[in-house]
Formats: structure tokens, C-alpha cells, sequence
């Protein structure tokens, strides 16, 4: 009797705890709101249907999350501290279909730099949540941690004028995390566990100016290869009415080995050894005139590099059997040049943000093959097989 008056109790009473931990915990910042709550005294396990976490006070912030899960499946690795001792601890947790919303407020003001900071940075507010789930699985003490088919989307209320940027098919994975803070050196690896594994597919991602566009087949990092891969990867921008140039490219393959993930967890700095590139496939169309009555300027080449990636440091960049289809028109007069089965590398390849020439690069190296060039409104022509 006694047993079965506990189990009711408990189903009553167990939500709110959790919810009340959850506030407790952010001190105050974050609330937890469910819609269904389940339970299994025999497998431990936890069932939490349309969870809802979202950050309170945002009169005051820069930034504000909300962040709503279908379903959150974890097994505890017992009930009763929940009751008596208001803890989770947690050996797996599993999070499907979840929605990330990230909203830019205002402003941010920065000693580093001369400007206040407007633009939006992916890797940068993707960082940030990365970061916040790791204090929450720090809090919660679990073992593996699981997201599928997540969505994240990125809106910048400072610039009415952008596009919410949205990034889907998420998959994300942690195995055997460890973290205790008070035994922290500093040399641990990023989020002290054995892998992380995060992938998604079949993405096309439009920016928020809406005239840059990446799309890929396949995405995946694993911090134990030390790997960063895409498939079927396209970056193109379309010409616009502060623009008058447009690009497209594509490649069957880019992977970067040998990534210091230790270096983008704690300074945001993508660092690797080497990138390859494969069969890729350049076109730029580029009219050099200058527009009248357009105060707006075009973003530069550097912004939107940027914006897709925030700073990195590459030590080798092999591009293997490209095509480059370039037209250009100055003053009226067309320009073209056109070279396919080229091979080119850069040694020495920086993007830093805060420097006064954000993209640097310390040597460049190209083999030009099946050139050819029209020039004058091809009144003439320049050709070369190498």
C-alpha cells in the first residue's frame, strides 16, 4: 500500500522537481517546461514529451535561447535522489527532434574591437550552445549524450533586413564523457570524453543576406580522427543590387585532418594541419563598373569567409584537378578565362577577424593547364595547353 501511495506521489511530484532543478541550477536564467512525463521503476528509465527550455531574463541580455525537444529519453541511475536529494544523475540522454532558436538582440560591445559587433558568426552562437551543453551534462553527470535530427536556426534581430539562418538533420553524440571541475588542468580534451560525433546531410543553407548560399550532400566531424569532411559541398552567391558579382563553387570532397579541437574549444580558432579539396569546379561572373546611386557596399570576400567559418589557421591547402571559369566585365569591355585539370596550393592560410587584413597567406603555388583567354570583346585570344 505504502508502495503504491509513493508511485503516485512520485508521478505527481517528479515533473516539478525537475523543473525546479532546472531553474535552481541556471540560477534562475533558464526555465523547463513539459508537457508529458513517463517513468519505469524496473528500467530506470525517464520519458519527457515536448520539453521546452528557454532563457527568462531578456531584458537585459544580448542573445536569447529557446530550445523545445519532441521527446528526451534518459536512463537515471537511480530514482530516489531525484526526491530526497533534488539530483539527475544520468548514465544516457537522448534528445529527439530537437529545435535550437537562437535570437541576436543587440549589440555587443567588445574593448578588442572599434565597432560594436552586428554580425552573426555560425560557428561562433553554435559554440556557445555546444558550450551550455556541456555545463548542463556537467550538472546532470551523464555518461553518453545523444541529439537526433536536430534544428538550429540563427536570427539577428539587429539587422531587420537578414534572413533567419537554418541548419537541419543535425546528429550529435558524446561517448563516455567525464567532467569534474575540480580536478580541471586545462589540458583535457574538448569536453573531456572518448568522441564526439557530430554529422548532418542534405543541407541547403541560405545566409542572412540572403545572397550567399552553402549546400552539401554529407557534413561530418570526429574529434577522434580528427577529421572535418563534407561530400557534394557548393558555396554560391547570386548578384544583387548592391553587387555586381556572383560566384559558384563546387567539389566533390573537402576534408581537414589533423584538427586542434583543443584550439577551437578554447580560443573559437579553427586549426588544422592540412585541407584537400577535390574536383572542384570554380565560376565567377564580375562586372568591375561602379554602380551609381548604391551606398550600400558589396560584403567582402573576407566577411563572408567569416561568417562561415570565424577565424582559422591552416598550415597546408592542396586543391586537386580544378576548373576555373572566370568573366569579367571593365568599362564595358569583357574580359574571360577559362583552365581546367589545375592543381594549386597555399601554405600559411589565416583568417582573423580583429587584424587589419583579415585573410593572409604565407605562399601560393598554382599549375595553370588548358588556359584560354578572350579579351577586347574577343577581338583577341591567348591560349595554352600548360
Amino acid at each position: 500500500m505504502l508502495g503504491i501511495g509513493f508511485h503516485f506521489w512520485f508521478k505527481a511530484n517528479a515533473l516539478h522537481i525537475i523543473e525546479n532543478l532546472v531553474e535552481s541550477k541556471s540560477n534562475g536564467k533558464v526555465k523547463l517546461k513539459v508537457s508529458k512525463f513517463k517513468f519505469n521503476y524496473f528500467t530506470k528509465r525517464i520519458e519527457l514529451e515536448k520539453a521546452v527550455f528557454y532563457t527568462v531574463d531578456s531584458t537585459n541580455a544580448s542573445t536569447t535561447y529557446r530550445f523545445s525537444v519532441r521527446k528526451i529519453d534518459l536512463t537515471v541511475q537511480a530514482l530516489l535522489p531525484i526526491v530526497f536529494k533534488k539530483r539527475l544523475l544520468i548514465e544516457t540522454l537522448e534528445l529527439k527532434d530537437p529545435d535550437i532558436q537562437v535570437t541576436r538582440l543587440r549589440r555587443i560591445e567588445s574593448k578588442d574591437t572599434v565597432s560594436s559587433k552586428k554580425d552573426v558568426s555560425i560557428p561562433e552562437e553554435m559554440g556557445k550552445v555546444y558550450k551550455s551543453i556541456q555545463d548542463a551534462l556537467e550538472v546532470l553527470k551523464v555518461n553518453r549524450f545523444e541529439i537526433k535530427d536536430g534544428i538550429f536556426t540563427l536570427i539577428n534581430k539587429i539587422e531587420p533586413d537578414q534572413l533567419p539562418l537554418t541548419v537541419s538533420n543535425i546528429d550529435f553524440h558524446i561517448d563516455n564523457l567525464e567532467v569534474d571541475s575540480s580536478k580541471l588542468t586545462g589540458d583535457e580534451k574538448i569536453l573531456f570524453s572518448d568522441n564526439i560525433v557530430f554529422k548532418s546531410h542534405n543541407q541547403n543553407i541560405i545566409l542572412p543576406d540572403g545572397r550567399h548560399r552553402i549546400s552539401f550532400s554529407k557534413f561530418r566531424i570526429n574529434l577522434k580522427k580528427r577529421v572535418v569532411e563534407f561530400d557534394s559541398c557548393t558555396l554560391a552567391a547570386t548578384k544583387g543590387d548592391s553587387s555586381s558579382a556572383s560566384f559558384n563553387v563546387f567539389f566533390d570532397a573537402l576534408l581537414l585532418t589533423k584538427i586542434d579541437f583543443d584550439t577551437l574549444y578554447k580560443t573559437e580558432v579553427i586549426k588544422a594541419d592540412s585541407v584537400y579539396c577535390v574536383n572542384p569546379k570554380f565560376t565567377l561572373d564580375v562586372k568591375l563598373d561602379k554602380k551609381k546611386g548604391s551606398s550600400k557596399p558589396a560584403p567582402k570576400l573576407e566577411d563572408i569567409i567569416q561568417q562561415l567559418t570565424g577565424n582559422m589557421q591552416l598550415g597546408n591547402v592542396v586543391v586537386s584537378n580544378a576548373d576555373f571559369n572566370i568573366t569579367t566585365i571593365k568599362n564595358g569591355n569583357p574580359n574571360s578565362f577559362t583552365f581546367s585539370n589545375n592543381n594549386f596550393e597555399m601554405r600559411g592560410l589565416s583568417v582573423d577577424q580583429n587584424a587589419r587584413k583579415p585573410l593572409k597567406v604565407e605562399s601560393f603555388a598554382m599549375a595553370i593547364r588548358n588556359y584560354e583567354n578572350f579579351i577586347k570583346d574577343s577581338v583577341y585570344s591567348v591560349q595554352f595547353d600548360s
